[in-house]
């Protein structure tokens, strides 16, 4: 893409009076992201391409609406484009790419950043002017280079992201062909005898077919509404057809009484021990071969030596271990004694363990036979005792051990973190009911 030089931007006052303009509009803006996708998959961008219609209904009600005229005509894209965003991504202020008008591109070709503001209590009528004015105000400052302007307010360009917005809107007849800047998404539609037809490149690392259809189709049936009643206000335009809504309506109903769904997930592995049990419950991926019988007992047993230990009901309890037996046996243990069970990964930072501990703050960790080393400078005053041990012990003392609580669907189960990142990681909360209704659905959803 074209850029001005250093003299130019020096000594064109229009340009600088364009540069002023931008760095106003944009002071404080966040970027626009593409919803739906998946960046954590993306090893290097691939492109992809598909099309798509507009039905001769809609076709007909923008050319009512606009008289036919592109500018019009792209302002009402536009509109609804900027609303599917803002209700996808819960966000008022929206940025959305936009080439230069081909006027402006003869002399440079460029990208815009349109920024609107989407309240949700306005009409889409209102949005409309709003939308047509950002343009206007983005048209009259097209020749400040967007590339230079990225440089401008410092916005971090190394991935080659465009800083600003992943979604670009293009209009035959009135842009050139929208520039490659990196982002995910270019929506070109163009016209042909009254009929209007899409196409779009897309980032298929990050964002599959099968999503961005939802995504134009979503975008499709809101101008659809909006066209159908402008003065309706944007909170109000449908997002999802009928047969969605009626989908989601059915699955929020679920397939009837799930009789085990408020029963804690270890009554659930302890009624399938006393059904089978010589079944196999673990195989030696984990370490060892266990039957249900054999995992159940086990997980009695520590569950038993657990409530010796005095905890209150719903204190977490951390298990620093890889995936095996012993931490399995020690998540339904924790279950079986009304504890919260807290996994920590070995394989994670001390630093970011210390700092779970730190917030978490867990009665008693139980850890693999590697992993204490893992716990240096960890808050003071936790026990950390060997799992494995422990689990030896526990099925040593038999019946010298105390009954088990009753454990209520309410009870908390287990406190998982978040990554963190995206900031500090987030402890999350679940209950007993919660954990085996869910187990149930899936048990009913893929007939297990």
């Amino acid at each position: 893409m074209p850029e001005a030089s250093n003299e130019t931007l020096l000594f064109d006052r229009q340009l600088m009076a364009e540069k002023a303009y931008w760095l106003d509009r944009l002071d404080g803006v966040e970027e626009t992201p593409m919803p739906l996708t998946n960046p954590l998959l993306k090893l290097e961008a691939a492109a992809a391409a598909y099309t798509f219609a507009f039905s001769d209904e809609l076709s007909a009600r923008l050319s009512d609406l606009t008289g036919g005229r592109p500018f019009l005509l792209y302002t009402a894209l536009l509109a609804a484009l900027n609303v599917t965003l803002a209700r996808y991504l819960d966000r008022r202020t929206i940025v959305v790419g936009s080439p230069s008008p081909a006027e402006a591109a003869a002399t440079i070709a460029n990208a815009l950043p349109v920024v609107v503001e989407v309240p949700p209590d306005c009409s889409f009528r209102d949005l409309l002017g709003d939308v047509r004015q950002a343009l206007l105000d983005a048209y009259d400052h097209a020749r400040y280079p967007y590339a230079r302007l990225l440089q401008e307010l410092n916005r971090p360009t190394a991935s080659g992201a465009p800083a600003l917005f992943e979604v670009a809107l293009a209009l035959e007849g009135l842009h050139e062909e929208m520039p490659t800047l990196g982002q995910v998404v270019t929506l070109c539609v163009a016209r042909e005898e009254g009929r209007l037809s899409g196409s779009v490149k897309y980032d298929c690392s990050i964002l599959t077919e099968d999503r961005l259809r939802q995504f134009v189709r979503h975008f499709q049936h809101i101008l659809q509404a909006a066209l159908e009643a402008p003065s309706t206000v944007i909170a109000d335009l449908p997002l999802m057809q009928e047969g969605e809504r009626a989908l989601l309506r059915r699955w929020s109903q679920g397939g009837g009484a799930l009789p085990e769904a408020a029963a804690p997930v270890h009554h659930l592995v302890a009624a399938h021990a006393r059904r089978q049990p010589e079944a196999l419950a673990l195989l030696p991926e984990h370490g060892e071969t266990l039957s249900y019988g054999a995992l159940d007992e086990r997980a009695t047993a520590l569950a038993r030596w657990l409530v010796r230990r005095g905890f209150a009901a719903e204190t977490p309890v951390a298990v620093l271990a890889h995936h095996s037996a012993a931490s399995i046996t020690a998540l339904l243990a924790l279950f079986k004694s009304g504890l919260v069970y807290l996994p920590l990964d070995p394989a994670q930072p001390p630093a970011r363990l210390r700092a779970l501990l730190q917030e978490a703050r867990p009665a008693l960790i139980l850890a693999e036979a590697a992993a204490p080393d893992r716990l240096s400078g960890a808050e003071p005053g936790i026990d950390v005792l060997l799992l494995d041990a422990v689990i030896d012990e526990a099925l040593a003392e038999g019946d010298a051990l105390p009954p088990l609580p009753e454990v209520h669907p309410d009870q908390l189960a287990y406190l998982l973190y978040t990554s963190g990142s995206t900031g500090r990681p987030k402890g999350v909360l679940a209950h007993h009911g919660g954990l085996a209704a869910f187990l149930a659905a899936q048990r009913t959803c893929f007939e297990l």
